[in-house]
């Protein structure tokens, strides 16, 4: 829903089509690549991270993904695209557009959350998640795990 609020107020559809690699009402997707559910479950590995105008799912090449195809429920999905929203909002550009200051700490925490509930939904998946509070991402992503009791590291 947030979505279909954002689009219309925000971005021409033409530029959403490119930002969101969709193709026009009444067209098929057309996929120059393996499609991310393929991606996604063949490797079953997912990356969560925001990034902007993503989904904040990216399979282990570093491709971003479309949250629809990570074989979770449709509430984590709505969890996965609304904090995606919540970092867009705060696009850095220019800052009399911005509302309010945007609140990394809660930011990143909401994402560990998400991470844990997919890690929960897909155990026998490698989950990682980009903790944006520790630095860049070569140094400061790490897998989410879950031992037999059911207790989440790191």
């Amino acid at each position: 829903m947030w979505q279909n609020w954002w689009m219309r107020s925000f971005a021409p559809a033409s530029l959403l089509r490119v930002w969101f690699n969709r193709a026009p009402p009444g067209q098929p997707q057309k996929h120059t690549h393996m499609n991310d559910e393929d991606i996604l479950n063949r490797e079953k590995w997912v990356r969560v991270m925001c990034d902007y105008y993503a989904e904040g799912v990216w399979d282990a090449a570093g491709r971003a993904c479309s949250a629809q195809n990570l074989p979770v429920s449709q509430d984590i999905r709505n969890m996965l695209l609304g904090w995606q929203a919540w970092f867009d909002w705060h696009d850095p550009a220019p800052p009399s557009a911005r509302v309010g200051q945007f609140d990394h700490a809660a930011h990143n925490a909401f994402g560990l959350f998400i991470a844990r509930r997919i890690k929960e939904a897909l155990p026998d998946w490698t989950v990682v998640f980009f903790d944006e509070l520790k630095g860049d991402r070569d140094s400061f992503q790490y897998e989410i795990t879950l031992d037999s009791e059911g207790r989440f590291g790191p």
